[in-house]
């Protein structure tokens, strides 16, 4: 049975050694593990959990490691930071001599069995324990208990474009979405996808629908129709009016017009979501 799937106390303790009463130290003397995954810790979340502590006290003790100058947080550095805004000068703590390994694996595992993780801290946490430690993905997916694919799939993330990272991040798109970006050859079509899918708003199918149909184009600039100006010489009035139309129907559109104001708009949807999104925009009564 994996790590995960034995829970965060299996992987914490040691049923071969005593275990350790709890114990008070100051929290001056303790600091968070610097290889902790999660970056950014919700301020909501921490002020309902210091309010719960100003009233009922630490309920369960934090685990911590000897290191030079005091101790280390293994596991429970929400209760420690909620105890510190409450004003708590002491906090309940159970001392264990830990590794640097094991300390990594058990903040990683603390966040996953949480689901406190966006996907890029996963990544991030799963390619510093592989570089730290020395595993591959495949003895990585066993020590925190998910499949290889997924420990794949999250390092794919990494080697996209920042904005596709920092959206992901800030959760303007979910990781399902990045997945089928992912498969887009080439940073510029990513990049080109991401703002697609923003824009238009669409849903992770609709987003793997897009990749698939944008696969099957064959590579190289599109010629235009004689007498059209290319989508990438586009002159301002015809860019403006476009991102209008675009603004107006909540889809993406493709504007071609001769120099003789003759063309055609091209409204584009994907799935019957966006499709009704369309009629509904253009044409409310009409039915399907």
């Amino acid at each position: 049975m994996t790590a995960l799937g034995r829970g965060l106390g299996s992987l914490i303790s040691d049923s071969s050694k005593p275990q350790e009463s709890p114990r008070v130290l100051p929290i001056a003397r303790i600091r968070p593990n610097p290889n902790q995954p999660r970056k950014v810790f919700d301020s909501d979340a921490l002020d309902s959990l210091r309010a719960s502590i100003e009233q009922h006290g630490v309920l369960q003790p934090i685990n911590v490691r000897p290191v030079e100058g005091g101790f280390q947080i293994v596991a429970g550095e929400r209760r420690w930071r909620a105890a510190r805004l409450s004003g708590l000068t002491e906090i309940p703590v159970i001392v264990q001599d830990s590794d640097e390994a094991r300390t990594m694996e058990v903040a990683l595992i603390e966040n996953l069995q949480r689901e406190d993780l966006d996907a890029i801290e996963k990544a991030r946490a799963f390619r510093d324990m592989m570089e730290t430690l020395g595993y591959t993905q495949e003895q990585l997916a066993k020590r925190v208990g998910v499949s290889r694919a997924s420990v794949a799939n999250h390092l794919r993330l990494l080697e996209m474009p920042e904005p596709i990272q920092d959206a992901v991040a800030g959760d303007l798109i979910t990781f399902g979405h990045a997945k089928a970006l992912a498969s887009l050859k080439g940073k510029k079509a990513q990049l080109k996808g991401l703002e697609t899918v923003v824009r238009s708003e669409l849903s992770v199918r609709a987003t793997e629908q897009l990749a698939k149909e944008q696969a099957k184009k064959p590579a190289g600039k599109a010629k235009a129709t004689p007498g059209e100006v290319p989508t990438g010489d586009e002159a301002p009035w015809k860019k403006d009016l476009r991102k209008k139309i675009e603004r107006s129907v909540g889809l993406p559109v493709d504007l071609h017009c001769t120099e003789d104001l003759q063309g055609r708009l091209v409204i584009k949807f994907h799935g019957r979501e966006q499709l009704d999104v369309l009629i509904e925009r253009v044409a409310p009564t009409a039915e399907l």
